[in-house]
């Protein structure tokens, strides 16, 4: 199901979910979100236990083939900005 609503950004930077949108994706008052940008659109995910478990798992999982690999957290950076052509 889609759900389409408008949304007035106050002038703290502040907005209301419209209701359709919190009930049709299950948002209660407190629910925590994940707020990015594609360059384009603002993108909000509800964030639930098991995205941060499956998340702290990952970065374990990364930070230890980083480790066995030789690579520092400086190093890493260089490799981005070297991929990102910066």
């Amino acid at each position: 199901m889609t759900a389409v609503a408008i949304s007035k950004v106050s002038s703290l930077g502040e907005f209301t979910i419209p209701d359709e949108i919190r009930k049709a994706l299950n948002i209660l008052g407190g629910t925590e979100l994940f707020v990015m940008t594609d360059g384009e659109n603002i993108i909000l995910k509800p964030v639930s236990e098991d995205r941060v478990s499956h998340f702290e798992r990952l970065s374990s999982v990364s930070r230890s083939f980083a480790e066995s690999a030789g690579l520092d957290q400086s190093s890493v950076a260089d490799l981005i900005k070297e991929v990102r052509g910066e």
